[in-house]
């Protein structure tokens, strides 16, 4: 549920995505899923801040009830930079290839 784009250079992750499209329902079953929600995208943006700033506010608030739902951090108190994610899962299984990664291994 953390898949980040890296084919488009955005890393925007799923939830990233529909935070900028302003699907609730579609952020509602993202959410059961339980993403990580201080994922920062390429421009250092969580999904929390992409919903506010699109006006997508009832994205936006179910976003913050996951966050207090599960005593989630705030983007003040830690976020996570996809990239960092994405480096560490390599480094876990370096025979996996991804389409559009930008990497191969054989």
């Amino acid at each position: 549920m953390n898949a980040v784009d890296l084919a488009t250079g955005d890393e925007r992750t799923p939830l990233h995505k529909t935070a900028y499209h302003g699907s609730a329902n579609t952020a509602a079953a993202l959410l059961r899923f339980e993403p990580v929600l201080t994922f920062c995208d390429a421009s250092g943006t969580t999904p929390l801040e992409l919903a506010e700033s699109r006006g997508h506010e009832d994205v936006a608030a179910l976003i913050r009830a996951a966050e207090a739902d599960r005593g989630a951090p705030s983007k003040a108190s830690g976020t996570v930079k996809p990239s960092a994610a994405v480096e560490a899962r390599d480094a876990a299984s370096p025979g996996l290839v991804l389409a559009g990664a930008g990497r191969s291994t054989i």
